[in-house]
């Protein structure tokens, strides 16, 4: 008999690596500028230790009650992390402002809005918020590629 790992476990594994590897990521930075980081990924990375022994202990108590790691359930969730990867990483090549024009299309379709002509106004419409808000009137340099 094969005994399933609660929920709790994966997901406190998981904050303890990304904490290590974004602690890591600090040593980079001035030493001044690194302590309050510092300081927010230890906080993090104690929560996540608590979690995953919390999950260990449900998982030893067998207290799973429909919350024990199912990744067939998960699927969903996956290709939505998936699509926000694709969204960062196509900032970098496409720009910005294609990206997010993509991604805000992408997800109205990934969760099945069939209201084109909304779909089209909501990008529109978020794409001329950031650009006069973020762009024109404070002035942030948004990143820009080839495309935008």
């Amino acid at each position: 008999m094969t005994k399933s790992v609660h929920t709790d476990t994966w997901i406190g594994a998981f904050v303890i690596v990304l904490s290590v590897f974004l602690f890591v990521q600090t040593f980079d930075m001035p030493e001044l500028a690194a302590t309050f980081p510092q300081l927010m990924i230890g906080v993090l990375g104690a929560f996540g230790c608590l979690l995953f022994l919390l999950g260990i202990r449900k998982t030893i108590k067998a207290d799973c009650n429909g919350d024990c790691a199912d990744f067939s359930k998960a699927k969903y969730s996956i290709i939505f992390y998936l699509l926000i990867l694709t969204y960062v990483i196509g900032i970098c090549y496409v720009g910005y402002f294609v990206s997010t024009a993509a991604f805000i299309a992408g997800s109205m379709f990934f969760f099945k809005y069939k209201n084109y002509i909304s779909l089209c106004l909501t990008v529109c419409g978020m794409l001329m918020f950031i650009y006069f808000l973020f762009v024109r009137q404070l002035g942030v340099i948004l990143p820009e590629t080839l495309l935008f």
